[in-house]
């Protein structure tokens, strides 16, 4: 998916009402993914890389890098992924990483 699309996607969210600091954020993932995957000299591949915890009996995923993060809040209101927020992602060209945790024992 390219950029373009990308933004045309986002202008298509059936959000009521989009902040001017929401756009800027928009606009700068935007320009940050300017031709990445479009056959560019590494052809790069979008990826998030997360961490799942198990809270409760319930396992959560939340998205490892800060910038990535608070844009991703930003968009869904909530600090971790949901099934439908990663199955978008993935329609979006984005490769979900699984960070592995290590315990010292």
């Amino acid at each position: 998916m390219t950029t373009d699309e990308m933004a045309e996607w986002i202008s298509a969210l059936p959000l009521q009402t989009l902040t001017e600091e929401l756009k800027e954020d928009i606009n700068l993932l935007l320009e940050n993914l300017d031709g990445v995957g479009n056959g560019g000299l590494d052809d790069k591949i979008m990826t998030i890389e997360v961490t799942r915890k198990d809270v409760y009996g319930k396992t959560l995923t939340y998205v490892t890098d800060e910038s990535v993060r608070n844009s991703i809040k930003k968009l869904t209101g909530r600090k971790t992924l949901t099934d439908y927020d990663i199955e978008a992602l993935k329609e979006l060209g984005f490769v979900l990483v699984i960070k592995q945790m290590t315990v010292n024992i």
